[in-house]
């Protein structure tokens, strides 16, 4: 489904000689397809941390983790192998995706010079990040 852009319309005749409203869509067709594979991609590997952290923990415990791993642990437990580790970083590179996508997207759009979207999803993603640092500072208090 395309997006229209008001403003962008033109008016031209089909064979019938009827009017027929011609707009860009918001979003060149392209980028929609790179973003959404990316994005794919992204949870797909998230997808598949989870999937094996919860194999390996079935093989070496009989049971699914029931913990998540700090971020500052995470690296010499995934080295070590350890099921809640990797289950830990499928979820993290799942948390991660929208923010992936929301880059990828005013990337995107600069490169176009569709300054419009690009600001749009600068904005998304400021408030995203901005409630993410609201949320560890408050956590403690």
């Amino acid at each position: 489904m395309d997006l229209p852009v008001f403003g962008a319309a033109q008016e031209q005749s089909d064979t019938a000689g009827e009017p027929v409203s011609r707009q860009r869509p918001a979003i060149a067709p392209e980028l929609r397809l790179r973003l959404a594979r990316g994005l794919r991609i992204v949870t797909l590997i998230g997808m598949a941390f989870l999937i094996l952290g919860t194999v390996v923990s079935l093989v070496q415990v009989g049971d699914l983790p029931r913990a998540t791993v700090p971020p500052s642990d995470l690296p010499e437990r995934l080295l070590a192998f350890d099921a809640q580790a990797i289950v830990s970083l499928g979820l993290l590179t799942i948390l991660f995706a929208p923010v992936y996508g929301l880059i990828s997207l005013a990337y995107g759009c600069l490169r176009q010079c569709d300054r419009l979207y690009a600001a749009a999803a600068g904005l998304v993603l400021t408030i995203l990040v901005l409630s993410v640092v609201i949320a560890l500072a408050t956590r403690g208090a």
